[in-house]
């Protein structure tokens, strides 16, 4: 049995303190608009990501097969943007070359000593802006106020007008806290934003994640419903997806098989040329019983990633002859968002929460009631 050892961290940000208070039985929260839509203003080059610490588990057992899903799989798919571009530099040329660290390291058949192989290296490679095309330009970065501070996490589009990332991206588990100002980036790169910046109207989140009663390995750190949904603002009578597109998004389990599927993650960790460029990740997930259920897969981005998507079937299929895209064969499928990883370096991966018809459907009829909902085409 191939077991691993613990010590891990969520890929989380800072807390921020609030009265509010909700009942225990589960149910959607929306926070509070005074907040979500803040007009404070962000400081992009010194944005900061925090990585609160997992401790205390060892042994875990990643053979181990997680319970099956009694509800049906089932995913929405995705949608292509006109590819408009609406141009904004937030750091000078000068300031965000300089964000910008070179690295060396090695980006193949790479593991750590967990011993699950991945690889991760630049979406941007070979001097062309590949963050820019369909389908990365979907993915993007999150900016918000952690008190006097800005933080940052990564977030994708799943519909026109919404957005989806961690919870502890917008909220302080068990403590009823939550951050503000939030705008979303999709395409960052460099200090610039080709899609635009854009403002949350609303934002959605479980209340079992923001009251601290969701079933956790660690709490705050490793558990179910880590996961938020944010409406946009429209400008102009548009959203962010009808330029970019959006991801489709899938729950119960969609595209797994026995517990395992081949993920792609889309990030921007501070620990790979500062959180300034998208990164890729590809890599086999896997299902873990004693981690809440959540899926892990090899990877080697870090804070900053969190929120970021985990996606079956990314890219864009083939015209097929003679066969078929298979069972569960919807393209761009979001199954879950970057949520925490190990505090120690050397083990190499990552964890996500499951979405289910529990969290991600329950949260998606929130933000879009009616598939006529501004935003929810």
């Amino acid at each position: 049995m191939a077991k691993i050892t613990l010590p891990a961290i969520s890929l989380a940000i800072l807390a921020l303190a609030s009265s509010s208070v909700f009942a225990q039985t589960d149910f959607v929260v929306e926070l509070p608009q005074a907040q979500v839509r803040s007009l404070e203003a962000l400081d992009y080059a010194h944005a900061l990501s925090v990585q609160p610490k997992l401790s205390g588990l060892s042994n875990i057992d990643v053979s181990a097969k997680a319970p099956r899903f009694t509800a049906k799989a089932g995913a929405v798919e995705g949608g292509a943007g006109n590819g408009q571009t609406l141009a904004i530099q937030l750091l000078s040329t000068e300031t965000s070359l300089d964000l910008i660290h070179k690295t060396t390291e090695a980006t193949n058949r790479a593991f750590g000593t967990a011993g699950l192989p991945f690889t991760t290296s630049r979406v941007d490679m070979g001097g062309l802006q590949l963050s820019k095309v369909d389908y990365f330009r979907r993915a993007g970065r999150l900016f918000f106020k952690v008190g006097a501070n800005t933080g940052f996490c990564s977030a994708a589009l799943i519909k026109p007008g919404v957005v989806v990332t961690a919870a502890h991206c917008v909220a302080e588990f068990g403590a009823n806290a939550w951050y503000s100002g939030f705008q979303y980036v999709p395409a960052y790169f460099k200090g610039q934003a080709p899609y635009g910046v854009w403002s949350a109207a609303n934002i959605y989140l479980m209340n079992s994640y923001i009251n601290g009663t969701a079933s956790c390995a660690q709490p705050g750190v490793v558990c179910t419903n880590d996961i938020a949904v944010i409406k946009l603002a429209p400008q102009a009578g548009q959203y962010a997806g009808d330029y970019t597109g959006w991801f489709g998004y899938g729950w119960n389990n969609y595209g797994f098989v026995e517990g395992k599927t081949q993920v792609t993650q889309l990030g921007y960790p501070i620990s790979h040329d500062k959180g300034e460029l998208m990164q890729r990740t590809d890599a086999g997930g896997q299902i873990v019983a004693d981690l809440s259920n959540n899926t892990i897969i090899g990877s080697r981005q870090t804070g900053g990633s969190s929120g970021g998507p985990w996606l079956v079937n990314f890219g864009e299929v083939a015209k097929l002859q003679g066969t078929n895209v298979g069972t569960a064969g919807k393209p761009n499928i979001v199954i879950g968002t970057t949520g925490w990883a190990p505090t120690d370096n050397g083990i190499k991966f990552i964890g996500a929460s499951p979405f289910t018809s529990e969290n991600i459907v329950i949260l998606m009829k929130e933000a879009c009631p009616t598939a006529n909902t501004a935003g929810c085409k």
